[in-house]
């Protein structure tokens, strides 16, 4: 309350003025009602007038209201740097004054990198940033500031909120306003990822080198860099040859094979190497193979890859021998002996085939690549050096002649016998039997048939027929010859003119002759006949003979002809 006094008089009609200067502390109970009173001065009231009241409308003193807002990516990469805008606003009445305050805590995954913004510092400790500036935010205004991060590998795959606070420059509130949340996804930086892959045969032999073939893919999102390094701890009982590939080189401790390449595989891309190495004893080996670096921080293995090794493959030789069911006294023939492998390895060394002939045959030659054959007595010796691979052959064919035919009839029976050619087998191995019927040398087999007529007249030709029939097992060879001794009475008159037989008479001898030009084959016959002439009557008798090729003669059948005199001669006058 305000009390104001005065001994000046007022006169009549007259006023005297105050002028009271408040100050207005609080708007809290606008609008402000103030009346004022008057008493003394010989106003006869003893009771304060009071003016008329006054309303007065309290505004609150202008003030700054700072807020602050966060954006920042909505993806980020781990190892990249991104920022976080923050943007101090000023939506008060008055200017910001003093110092504004601003922090940032980060997630455990992210680290602090640095700051720019006019009039800004920065400091972090820890995972807290804390940034000050003591430049005037204008009503209305704001002031912005970044702040970079990177996200570490440890928010991989995850989602980062983060959220900043601001307090001070004149702001009455006395708690740090939040920002609004952020959210980044931290997506991983891309890095290679190397596999590896292995394979090799499933199958090997003793001191025979074979390869594993290691395949390194980059299945990652960059392509690698630096030196990728495999290895692979070979199993004893593996000796290591050699390997390499295009840009790998290899080397050896112990049983330890490491490969390096400083070449890049790219993203999807792949790099190849070979491992030579020699089984030095039978087993069953597993190996794996294993990969790191390039850029991948993580050793990879391969699968495994088993192979049974067994001990080095031989030959296994086998004969087989063929020849004909049937052969002819004299007539040379071929025995075929095929030597077969049917061993996994090609025969080395000398291969030795033996065939002890059947006393009725005699050795005359041989034929056959790569192999040597000489005979002493029945026994036959063939060889050959030529190696022979496995599932192959090589054939020899022995010639050979039938002396003779056996007495017994029965067919001869020959076995041939091989060995030798690095089989581990060292008895020799028989082939299977092959029988042969000998037959005698063919044969021809005449004999003759001879007709004539029951009656025949004195002075009129008739003829002698001859049928030659072969009931041989050959055909005839060389000059077949009918011989007839005419008797005393009969005259040779001629002979035939075709079947190329010729005849001719020597006294009462007619001797009949192909010279050869005319063969009768086995089971066939030839006829011929002569004429001849009585001169005079009789009853005759008479056989013929056939011959061939100087073999033994045949006779005939004999004949009878009645040889009468002609009806108009008188027997007493001629002496018939």
């Amino acid at each position: 309350m305000v009390t104001c006094t005065s001994n000046a008089s007022i006169i009549v009609n007259a006023n005297s003025n105050i002028i009271l200067t408040v100050q207005a502390v609080s708007a809290a109970n606008s609008p402000a009602i103030n009346t004022a009173y008057v008493s003394g001065g010989g106003d006869p009231s003893t009771t304060p007038k009071p003016s008329n009241p006054v309303t007065t409308t309290i505004n609150p003193t202008p003030k700054p209201s700072i807020s602050i807002v966060k954006s920042g990516p909505v993806t980020a990469t781990v190892g990249t740097n991104f920022n976080y805008t923050l943007t101090v606003n000023n939506t008060g009445n008055a200017a910001t004054s003093g110092t504004i305050t601003v922090t940032d805590v980060l997630a455990t995954n992210l680290q602090y990198v640095g700051f720019s913004g006019a009039g800004w510092s920065c400091s972090a400790v820890g995972q807290t940033v804390t940034c000050m500036t003591s430049n005037v935010v204008a009503v209305n205004g704001s002031n912005v500031l970044t702040l970079t991060v990177k996200a570490l590998d440890a928010a991989s795959g995850s989602s980062v909120v983060n959220t900043a606070s601001v307090i001070g420059g004149g702001d009455p509130s006395t708690t740090p306003k939040p920002s609004n949340p952020v959210t980044t996804d931290i997506t991983p930086a891309p890095k290679p990822n190397l596999l590896i892959s292995k394979s090799g045969p499933v199958t090997g032999i003793v001191n025979t080198n074979y390869d594993y073939t290691l395949v390194v893919t980059n299945s990652g999102t960059a392509s690698t860099a630096g030196v990728v390094t495999v290895t692979d701890n070979l199993p004893t009982g593996l000796q290591f040859v050699s390997g390499g590939g295009n840009g790998w080189s290899c080397s050896t401790t112990g049983q330890l094979v490491t490969c390096t390449n400083s070449g890049v595989i790219a993203v999807s891309g792949s790099s190849s190497m070979s491992l030579t190495v020699k089984p030095t004893q039978a087993g069953t080996y597993t190996n794996v193979g294993s990969v790191v670096g390039g850029g991948d921080t993580s050793a990879e293995t391969s699968n495994s890859v088993t192979t049974v090794i067994t001990n080095p493959p031989t030959p296994n030789l086998v004969v087989v021998k063929s020849g004909p069911s049937t052969a002819t006294v004299g007539t040379n023939f071929n025995y075929t002996l095929t030597v077969n492998n049917t061993g996994l390895a090609a025969s080395t060394g000398t291969i030795t085939v033996t065939d002890n002939l059947p006393s009725e045959l005699s050795y005359v030659t041989f034929s056959g690549s790569g192999w040597t054959c000489s005979a002493v007595g029945q026994a036959v010796t063939c060889t050959t050096t030529a190696s022979i691979a496995a599932n192959g052959s090589s054939t020899i064919v022995l010639t050979v002649n039938p002396t003779t035919a056996p007495a017994s009839g029965l067919p001869v029976k020959n076995t041939a016998y091989v060995t030798g050619g690095g089989d581990p087998v060292t008895t020799p191995k028989p082939s299977n039997e092959v029988p042969t019927t000998i037959n005698a040398l063919p044969q021809a087999n005449l004999t003759i048939t001879k007709s004539a007529p029951v009656v025949a007249t004195v002075g009129t030709n008739f003829a002698y027929s001859f049928n030659i029939a072969n009931g041989g097992t050959g055909a005839t060879t060389g000059t077949i010859t009918v011989t007839d001794n005419l008797p005393i009475g009969l005259q040779f008159v001629s002979g035939p003119s075709t079947g190329g037989f010729t005849c001719s008479a020597v006294g009462q001898v007619v001797t009949c002759s192909n010279n050869g030009s005319t063969q009768i084959p086995a089971g066939q016959s030839v006829s011929l006949s002569i004429n001849v002439k009585a001169n005079f009557s009789g009853v005759f008798k008479n056989t013929a003979v056939v011959s061939s090729n100087g073999g033994t003669p045949k006779t005939s059948n004999e004949t009878t002809t009645t040889v009468n005199c002609p009806t108009d001669i008188n027997p007493g006058v001629l002496g018939f």
